[in-house]
């Protein structure tokens, strides 16, 4: 079995689909620096973060989102995931979506 290396490109490419797989992103890691250091003031989203990482090339080093019943999923950049227990039938469908997306990458539309 191979390790999974998760770089900047998938990690965005994530955020952009997160809803595709019924996901919040709550918080994040980059390397070396604090969030709250790079939004200076600005409230925590999605885009926001996005705007970071395009602009400035801040390496994510993880990501934090909430499930459609509030339980947490995290991804860091060296592939591990972790994911709170009492997931729902569809919560588990979901992950599995996000664990062929960490794997496989983004399924081109047929």
């Amino acid at each position: 079995m191979k390790q999974l290396i998760i770089n900047n490109y998938k990690f965005l490419h994530l955020i952009y689909i997160q809803d595709k797989l019924n996901l919040t992103l709550v918080d994040c890691d980059f390397k070396n620096i604090d969030t709250d250091d790079l939004l200076e003031g600005e409230k925590f989203n999605s885009d926001s973060i996005i705007k970071l990482i395009e602009d400035q090339e801040y390496r994510i080093m993880k990501l934090y989102f909430r499930t459609k019943n509030h339980h947490m999923v995290t991804l860091k950049s060296n592939g591990v995931l972790g994911i709170d227990s009492g997931l729902s039938e569809e919560e588990r469908i979901d992950i599995k979506k996000l664990i062929d997306f960490i794997s496989f990458g983004p399924v081109l539309p047929v």
